[in-house]
């Protein structure tokens, strides 16, 4: 992967002093410490906006009440460089220093230690995709004599999973109608919520370990003001632009997991994507041989049929919008980006299933979404059922976080 390697300079200086009076004891001066760092592809941070981040730094000699050398200080950048408010020197007395950094800083990125690994404790992204943070880790050990002097590398790793969603409609030959598919919100349903990150102490790599998973679950996306209509070319829900990392995104970081896909009982257990979504056909014609339907407007040169949502006694209404779903049982690991891409009311794809009748609390979901009408899942029988002609088809791809193509490669010179 290319590095961009960004110089560190930490400057101030450490001083023991004696609890009994105000003499300096030990003064340790040996070489200051500077720092070079990489990042790879992030949501919001690279070279131009990585504007701090905390460290930590051990002795090599560690027990669970060690005291950390250098306990969660703020380095920020000041110009070309990143600065603590003070200097620190390598002490002279200790050879190995286990170093740490996370980013960003941030009151909902708690960071505790036990001497040998950070621990970042019952984490929960935040509801809003753009609140959402894009949480990078360091980690290295380093010998003062080995490493030539004080240079320390610091590689950056994503801790959280990257998630898009984009949908397409009438993808595919052969397409039986003009369908046009409209979609008010997106969201992924009972994902896992509040675990716990640390750092892997059998292994001196940056190998990041999510356990002690909370039992709540928790939905998360966007209502949208305006309706997406889809086309056969792939419209994106959560999106990213890769050539502007600068700019608000609405991607979501969520917590590396394994889903268990729902299976389509009126438990409503398990993980799926679900959409608040409209879909219509439309014909030629005023109507099919002056037959007259409820659920069918008709104007001077064709008709357009509400074919989603229907209940008993439903007649056409613009602004009729119900929800469909289609299940997902995906293993999500850090650094790594899924990208599902459904394709809805293709050559061999309808619009999804019935979710639950009982749906969770949806982010963005306003109590009053007038003058758009949501019409639930209008009977428990239908739960699990297709709400056209066959289930949504999708795609899952996956890759690692890149850099971008704008970037560099290579190292900066130290200052």
């Amino acid at each position: 992967m290319n590095k961009k390697f960004i110089p560190l300079a930490f400057a101030a200086s450490l001083i023991f002093a004696a609890c009994s009076d105000d003499q300096t004891d030990v003064v340790n001066n040996g070489p200051e410490i500077t720092f070079r760092t990489s990042v790879s592809r992030a949501q919001n941070i690279d070279e131009t906006n990585l504007t701090e981040f905390k460290v930590w730094a051990f002795s090599d000699i560690v027990t669970s009440n060690t005291t950390a050398f250098i306990e969660g200080l703020v380095a920020k950048k000041e110009g070309t460089v990143y600065k603590f408010d003070h200097s620190i020197f390598w002490p002279n007395d200790i050879t190995t220093l286990n170093f740490w950094a996370v980013s960003p800083v941030n009151d909902n990125v708690v960071v505790k230690h036990n001497g040998e690994a950070l621990i970042l404790e019952s984490y929960k992204p935040a509801e809003n995709p753009e609140d959402q943070l894009d949480i990078i880790t360091a980690y290295q050990k380093v010998n003062r004599v080995s490493n030539n002097g004080t240079s320390v590398s610091l590689e950056f790793n994503h801790i959280l999973s990257q998630i898009l969603v984009s949908a397409r409609a009438g993808h595919g030959n052969e397409i039986k109608e003009k369908r046009t598919v409209k979609v008010k919100g997106a969201w992924l349903v009972n994902i896992g919520t509040g675990a716990t990150a640390s750092r892997s102490t059998a292994t001196d790599k940056n190998v990041v370990v999510w356990d002690n998973f909370s039992s709540t679950k928790a939905s998360y996306g966007s209502y949208f003001d305006t309706p997406r209509e889809l086309t056969s070319t792939a419209t994106s829900f959560f999106s990213f632009d890769n050539s502007n990392v600068s700019v608000p995104q609405s991607n979501l970081l969520l917590i590396p997991q394994q889903l268990t896909a729902w299976n389509g009982t009126a438990a409503g257990n398990g993980a799926y994507i679900l959409l608040l979504c409209r879909v219509e056909a439309t014909h030629d014609g005023a109507l099919h041989d002056g037959a007259s339907d409820p659920m069918v407007e008709s104007e001077i040169d064709k008709h357009i049929h509400q074919m989603f949502p229907t209940y008993e006694g439903a007649t056409f209404d613009e602004y009729a919008y119900g929800y469909a779903c289609v299940p997902i049982g995906t293993l999500w690991e850090y650094g790594k980006i899924y990208r599902y891409t459904l394709d809805i009311c293709g050559k061999n794809s309808g619009a999804g299933i019935y979710p639950p009748v009982d749906l969770p609390d949806l982010p963005g979901l306003p109590t009053d979404p007038s003058p758009i009408k949501i019409i639930p899942t209008p009977d428990p029988d239908k739960v699990g059922k297709p709400v056209l002609d066959e289930p949504i088809k999708f795609t899952v791809t996956v890759n690692d976080w890149d850099d971008p193509a704008t970037w560099n490669p290579g190292d900066v010179p130290l200052q």
